[in-house]
C-alpha cells in the first residue's frame, strides 16, 4: 500500500504530496459538498479515507486490476500457466490463486514491491494450490523461451499516466518503440500454440502498437468503467489474440 501511495498519477502528484497541501482544498465548495455526501452515505469513513477518495477522483486513481475480472478471463480460457509480465499491484495473482490455477508467473520492475509481494504470497499459499513464480526485473530483460505459459493476462503501464518512484518520463514514440513493441513481440512469440494473449490497454496503445505488431484482436472483452459525467464516451477493453 505504501508503494502505491508513492506512485504518481496523471497530474504528476502522489498522495503524500497531496496530503501536505490538502489545506488548499478544504474550503472549496465542491470539496465541502463531496465530504457531506461521504458523511451521509458512508459515515464510517475516516478523514484520511475521504481525502484518499477525493485524491483518486480529482488527481487520478492508481488503479488495481480487480481479481474478479481476472477470474472471469481465467474461467473463459481455462489456462494451465499464466504469464503476467507487468503484474503491478497483485489483482491478477489473487484471481489466479482464488481459482487454484496451476501456475502463475509474475514480472515487475519495481523491486520495492518484492517484500509486500512476499508477504502476500505467504498468505495466499495457505488457501491456494497455485504455484507462484515472481521475478522482479525489467520485462524487457527476461528470456521468455525459458518460461512455459499458455495465457498472457496483463495491464501494461499507459505511457506516463502512472509512474513508480524514480521512473522517468518518456515520449509516447519512445514508449512504443522501446517498450510496447519489443515486449509484445517477445512475449507473444513464446506463448504456446492455441494460447490466449490478453492485454488490458487503452485504445490509443491498441491502435498505435498492438495492431501493428500483433494484428487485429480476435476477441474484444469490454471492461466496465465508472463514468465521471453522463456525456463521457470512453470505453476500455481487454483485447485477446489467439495464437494459431
Amino acid at each position: 500500500m505504501l508503494e502505491r501511495l508513492e506512485t504518481k498519477g496523471r497530474k504528476n502528484i502522489n498522495f503524500f504530496d497531496f496530503w501536505e497541501k490538502k489545506s488548499m482544498y478544504e474550503k472549496k465548495n465542491y470539496v465541502i459538498s463531496l465530504f457531506r455526501y461521504y458523511h451521509k452515505e458512508n459515515p464510517k469513513y475516516t478523514p484520511i479515507q475521504k481525502w484518499f477518495r477525493f485524491f483518486n477522483l480529482y488527481f487520478g486513481a492508481i488503479n488495481i486490476f480487480k481479481p474478479i475480472i481476472a477470474m472471469e478471463i481465467y474461467c473463459k480460457f481455462k489456462p494451465n500457466s499464466i504469464l503476467d509480465f507487468t503484474m503491478g499491484w497483485g489483482g491478477r495473482l489473487v484471481g489466479a490463486c482464488a481459482l487454484n490455477i496451476p501456475n502463475y508467473i509474475g514480472i515487475d520492475l519495481n523491486k520495492k514491491l518484492e517484500r509486500p509481494y512476499k508477504e502476500m504470497v505467504n498468505v495466499l499459499k495457505k488457501y491456494s494450490t497455485t504455484n507462484i513464480k515472481l521475478i522482479f526485473k525489467s520485462a524487457l530483460e527476461i528470456d521468455y523461451s525459458n518460461l512455459n505459459y499458455d495465457l498472457v493476462l496483463t495491464s501494461p503501464p499507459y505511457y506516463n499516466i502512472e509512474r513508480y518512484r524514480e521512473q522517468e518520463y518518456k515520449k509516447k514514440e519512445d514508449w512504443n518503440k522501446e517498450f510496447y513493441e519489443p515486449l509484445f513481440i517477445k512475449t507473444f512469440k513464446h506463448l504456446k500454440n492455441g494460447g490466449h494473449y490478453c492485454l488490458n490497454v487503452p485504445k490509443e496503445v491498441y491502435d498505435n502498437v498492438c495492431v501493428k505488431v500483433l494484428g487485429k484482436a480476435n476477441i474484444f472483452i469490454p471492461l466496465y468503467k465508472v463514468k465521471r459525467t453522463s456525456k463521457e464516451t470512453y470505453k476500455e477493453f481487454i483485447y485477446v489474440w489467439i495464437k494459431r
